[in-house]
């Protein structure tokens, strides 16, 4: 969504002053094919992940006295009020655990400007907010109790309208306006969404949902993108910033707004052939395991055997909670491959889902992130970038996609172990609940 404004000029004034004596062969061509299939920045919200959550706690209603009669009677009510009690509680829904897996819920998205749920990808849909037929974008709350949604049409909207409403389509009611709101997520309690709006882009707005309020926090950079709460607690947000001098790193900044500092990834990036071309592309799309122990994102590394020249590769890093990097390493599956790129844990924190693109070609792959380990393919391949999403039990993804600019999307369901690919007629808005598993 963000547009790389000082782009053309820098190359401009590059082929001008530098490309007569000192350009490699092609060099040229070779960076406006890689910036051309640069991948978009998600919007609205961030749909390749899931962000654990903190325990939240569920009300208890208290139960009225029973009528005084006589001892008996009120040993037998006493006797049938501690029965209850205990069917009440198994009976009660439990919420998912903070971390870790969880069981698949509904399916939530949008159908003519109304929110619908399914309890399957593949099941019948059920409208459950039909109020104005302008709805849409769906996200559910860590905690699957309730789910943010956008009334007003489109993020890019000025008019734009955050609503927020239980999982089941109740208790609807408006949260805050939003000037083209391109990000939204919960935090890991459920009591903010993180809001960044186009109007606003150095800025984080906090809004509080239980109707509160909100803040803002100004980083004092140029540009903030892909902000995320960071497990365990969502005391603090990581996200990719640019400072004054263009250059992009990751940031991590606490909730509040307070101790902001540069992580310091990726020694010597500066170094790089040709990185002064390159800088908006470095540093891309930061997401933590379910311990918030290890950040994984990707950045543009020499890649000389590549055609296409840089290539977006995978770190893992190591961060203590101060913003120390304690080790990092690249991921890197297949020297040769253009681009391994956009990047999530599944639920274990050990496997992980990307994309590479090889040439024009997408592909989806799952892999370890240990030393030597090898990918496999999911089975998935497209001409555009992919948007998807793993199923919160992480046997599932739901990965979407357009053949071209007029082409309607395609999405598919897919079997994670078997990479079988189930095609879904789904809008692609879709926003998948969390429900707490048997066994919890």
């Amino acid at each position: 969504m963000t547009t790389n404004d000082d782009f053309d000029s820098r190359l401009a004034s590059w082929l001008t002053t530098t490309a007569p004596t000192a350009e490699p062969d092609g060099f040229a061509d070779r960076v406006l094919e890689h910036t051309a299939r640069t991948p978009r920045r998600p919007a609205w919200r961030i749909p390749e992940r899931w962000i654990p959550m903190a325990t939240i706690t569920t009300p208890t209603t208290s139960l009225g006295s029973p009528p005084w009669r006589t001892i008996a009677l009120l040993s037998v009510l006493l006797v049938g009020l501690v029965g209850g009690a205990f069917l009440l509680a198994g009976a009660r829904q439990q919420l998912p655990p903070p971390f870790g897996l969880a069981a698949n819920g509904v399916i939530a998205y949008s159908i003519d400007g109304s929110i619908v749920t399914a309890e399957t990808p593949t099941s019948q849909p059920t409208p459950i907010i039909t109020d104005t037929g302008d709805d849409g974008f769906p996200w559910f709350a860590p905690d699957g109790e309730r789910f943010a949604f956008l009334r007003g049409g489109d993020p890019e909207s000025p008019d734009a309208q955050i609503w927020i409403a239980n999982a089941d389509g109740t208790d609807v009611h408006k949260l805050v306006d939003a000037d083209r709101p391109v990000w939204v997520e919960w935090s890991p309690e459920g009591d903010l969404l993180m809001v960044m709006s186009e109007a606003m882009p150095s800025s984080i707005t906090m809004v509080r949902t239980d109707g509160g309020g909100s803040s803002v926090i100004e980083t004092d950079l140029e540009l903030v993108e892909s902000p995320t709460f960071r497990p365990p607690d969502g005391a603090q947000i990581t996200f990719k910033g640019r400072d004054a001098n263009g250059d992009m790193g990751i940031y991590q900044i606490g909730r509040d707004g307070s101790g902001i500092v540069r992580l310091e990834l990726d020694p010597g990036f500066q170094t790089d052939l040709f990185y002064y071309l390159n800088k908006p592309y470095y540093f891309n799309d930061p997401v933590w395991d379910p311990t918030g122990a290890t950040l994984l994102y990707h950045t543009l590394e020499p890649a000389p055997g590549a055609v296409t020249g840089p290539g977006f590769r995978l770190h893992v890093a190591d961060v203590d909670p101060a913003g120390v990097v304690a080790g990092e390493r690249i991921v890197e599956f297949d020297p040769l491959t253009d681009d391994e790129f956009h990047a999530t844990f599944l639920p274990d924190g050990q496997t992980i889902v990307f994309e590479t693109i090889e040439v024009d070609e997408h592909q989806l792959w799952i892999a370890s992130t240990a030393t030597g380990a090898s990918p496999r393919p999911l089975g998935v391949t497209a001409t555009d970038f992919i948007h998807y999403q793993v199923s919160p039990d992480g046997t599932q993804l739901i990965a979407s996609w357009s053949a071209n600019a007029s082409a309607m999307t395609d999405i598919v369901q897919v079997d994670i172990a078997s990479g079988t690919a189930t095609p879904l007629t789904i809008r692609d808005d879709y926003s998948w609940q969390r429900r707490a598993s048997p066994s919890d």
